[in-house]
């Protein structure tokens, strides 16, 4: 194959990435209807925030970290790796969760914003109905 196909075949593919990664980071922010657990509010937070840091919401990003975190909420946050924000271009993933406590029972509501936001919630919202009892 000619090497000017070669290239115009790589700056298609390229191209194709980067609308595809705006497409994602243009996408409405994910929300979900609030899920109750039989546990501490504090207990629902710290597990979320331990496991979270152990995810990332796509291979060219980098793992969570803990944003912002209290006894009733966390927020974690995802960009993608230096060597994917230089060649294709920047995504990010934000998702935030809020725990009332309500008896034995909390209340989590959480949201996200960015790449496979709505995906990753699905992910932790699962990972913690395998934790705690749900309601």
């Amino acid at each position: 194959m000619p090497n000017s196909t070669v290239r115009s075949q790589a700056a298609i593919a390229v191209a194709t990435m980067l609308v595809l990664a705006l497409a994602a980071a243009c996408a409405p922010a994910a929300g979900r209807p609030a899920v109750e657990f039989v546990a501490s509010a504090e207990d629902v937070i710290a597990e979320i925030a331990i496991y979270g840091v152990s995810r990332q919401p796509n291979p060219n990003m980098n793992f969570y970290s803990v944003e912002s975190i209290g006894e009733r909420f966390v927020t974690l946050y995802s960009e993608s790796t230096v060597g994917f924000t230089i060649l294709i271009g920047r995504m990010e993933t934000r998702l935030s969760f809020t725990a009332q406590q309500r008896g034995d029972v909390t209340v989590l509501a959480a949201s996200g914003r960015g790449t496979n936001a709505a995906d990753e919630l699905d992910i932790i919202i699962m990972y913690l109905s395998s934790v705690f009892e749900r309601l």
